[in-house]
């Protein structure tokens, strides 16, 4: 499956479904121009968004809660997080927000941790503990993919045992 924002909703198109697609409608909130990003965590649809506004911005996550009982293109979308990034504490040296960050990517198996960019470097914004740390301070560019393999079982060869006879 393919996903993707298109304004008002998410596209989802399935190439091995006779290039099928199905389209999920955002909550309100989220049919704006601001950065949004989309992810999975938990095995959950999650739309992360970063919205600035004059008092402090506000990061969201949002997470969809009935992904294959979307009835109608309408989802259950439940609103996670909204922190406001002035509130953070900074563990290192990333400091305060002096400009509006970049998103970059939710946490594929924590939703309460996105990452932004600021500064040139990449910060962890834990969005329960209100903790900002220093992921690195490389210069990161602002595409970020988060390629999330799934535990698939692998398969164990059977031990047979091939008794040998022994000689005559």
């Amino acid at each position: 499956m393919l996903h993707w924002i298109n304004g008002k909703a998410i596209l989802v198109y399935d190439p091995d479904c006779n290039n099928q697609f199905r389209s999920i409608v955002l909550p309100t909130s989220l049919r704006t121009t601001n950065a949004r990003r989309l992810g999975v965590c938990q095995e959950h649809l999650c739309v992360t968004q970063l919205k600035p506004k004059q008092n402090g911005d506000f990061v969201t996550v949002w997470k969809l809660q009935d992904y294959n009982n979307n009835i109608n293109n309408m989802g259950t979308w439940c609103l996670e997080f909204k922190p406001c990034l002035g509130e953070l504490v900074t563990v290192d040296s990333s400091g305060p927000f002096w400009y509006t960050p970049e998103l970059l990517a939710l946490h594929p198996y924590d939703g309460g941790v996105v990452y932004l960019r600021h500064r040139n470097h990449v910060d962890a914004c834990n969005l329960q503990t209100r903790m900002l740390k220093m992921v690195t301070n490389e210069i990161v560019d602002q595409r970020v993919l988060p390629l999330v393999h799934p535990c698939w079982p692998t398969p164990v060869p059977s031990a047979r045992s091939n008794s040998i006879s022994p000689a005559n």
